[in-house]
């Protein structure tokens, strides 16, 4: 009886065990690209649908029907979870390749960004949705350009031209968004131009680039030299 009464209460536990497991199922893709690149979403139809919300969570928009005009209409979003956004820069603009994971709103785990197939230049880390930890930008020979720390989505931002390993732009972060002069330089190493920001102008830096920053468009000329910093251009 005594062994009888342990086997069951084993098998109890295992079975209790086996119950409390919850199977958590991989991130769902969102694979994006810019104009020139006909694989994926593009980046204008992205935002249509996706936008950040008053707690910079990244929000999926509500639809709902208007009972008389029988028309559909945006609500308030509901966060994004357990997904990736990953984006596609084409060669037209420089070949660039990032992604980012998206749990209850905020990015986690690692951005990375690739130049080439298998050329990581730049990486960094998120802690409760904030950019925090190393920020490391390299070239295509694995050579480290800047290398620093952010703490809590505050700190120093420095941008590359990671074929050449020209400065291409750099100033402060603050609460994950440009702040103050930032100074833009095109290929030949001369500055191109400088710009001051305010946190009400909600440049975000935490995702793939210029995502959801409606004064800085994705793949737009800064000015009309032709060798003006591109957004997007790497």
């Amino acid at each position: 009886m005594k062994y009888k009464s342990i086997i069951i209460s084993i098998l109890v536990l295992v079975g209790v065990s086996c119950k409390t497991q919850k199977f958590i199922p991989p991130p769902q893709p969102i694979k994006l690209s810019d104009s020139y690149n006909p694989y994926g979403t593009s980046i204008e139809a992205f935002k249509k649908y996706y936008f950040i919300g008053l707690k910079n969570q990244v929000l999926k928009r509500n639809l709902e029907r208007d009972s008389i005009s029988n028309n559909f209409y945006h609500t308030n979003g509901t966060p994004l979870n357990n997904t990736t956004i990953s984006n596609f820069t084409s060669k037209k603009s420089g070949y660039l390749y990032e992604r980012v994971l998206i749990k209850n709103g905020y990015p986690q785990s690692v951005y990375y960004a690739k130049a080439g197939v298998n050329d990581t230049v730049k990486t960094y880390t998120y802690k409760k949705g904030n950019i925090s930890g190393y920020y490391i930008v390299k070239n295509l020979k694995d050579s480290i350009l800047y290398k620093t720390s952010f703490k809590r989505g505050n700190g120093y931002w420095k941008d590359y031209y990671y074929k050449i390993n020209k400065l291409r732009e750099e100033g402060q972060v603050k609460n994950n968004y440009k702040y103050g002069a930032w100074k833009y330089f095109n290929k030949t190493g001369k500055l191109d131009s400088i710009r001051n920001y305010q946190l009400t102008d909600s440049v975000d830096v935490r995702f793939p680039y210029c995502f959801f920053n409606k004064k800085e468009p994705c793949y737009k000329k800064r000015s009309k030299r032709k060798d003006a910093y591109k957004c997007g251009d790497r």
